[in-house]
């Protein structure tokens, strides 16, 4: 959803210490500025970021983190999944000498835990945040078929979750 091109969706913004629920927005990924939809709906509005604390699109809130907006996917006591989307332009030279543009999404996936940012894209980079319970979390994922290739948003949050409910428990 973030860094979606045109669509406006109907969520909630915490603005200025405000919550206003139920306005027709969209995030542009590419300059980072959250949008919204006048109720005139003849015009659009970029609403200043520094004083936008959060919105939700979808069910889905984004908030900052280390200077960011970045979904949050999951969120404990002990830890959150943060997804980062940042859109780049790339310019594409045609023969007739024209410029154009090709906007690419690079979607990165992080755990904040104890005051540290970790990058995770797969089990691998999983296993390395929990020592100990490296096993339980394997055996978990191939239980349930985790897909961290085709499927990697969800298999990241299931497993997560997972981890979680395993850190509320003292290793064996």
């Amino acid at each position: 959803m973030l860094g979606g091109c045109c669509d406006f969706v109907v969520g909630d913004v915490m603005y200025n210490g405000l919550l206003y629920q139920d306005v027709p927005i969209r995030y542009d990924g590419y300059l980072k500025q959250l949008v919204v939809n006048t109720p005139v709906k003849r015009s659009h509005v970029y609403v200043p970021m520094d004083k936008v604390e959060k919105f939700t699109l979808g069910g889905t809130e984004y908030s900052w983190r280390y200077g960011e907006i970045v979904a949050i996917l999951f969120s404990s006591e002990r830890m959150e999944l943060v997804e980062q989307v940042n859109i780049v332009r790339k310019e594409n030279l045609k023969p007739q000498g024209q410029v154009m543009y090709d906007f690419n999404r690079d979607v990165r996936y992080y755990v904040l835990r104890g005051g540290e940012t970790y990058e995770v894209d797969k089990l691998k980079s999983v296993l390395k945040l929990f020592p100990g319970r490296e096993k339980m979390l394997k055996g978990y994922a191939k239980k349930n078929a985790l897909d961290f290739k085709l499927h990697r948003q969800s298999s990241l949050i299931t497993i997560m979750k997972y981890a979680d409910e395993l850190l509320s428990q003292p290793l064996k």
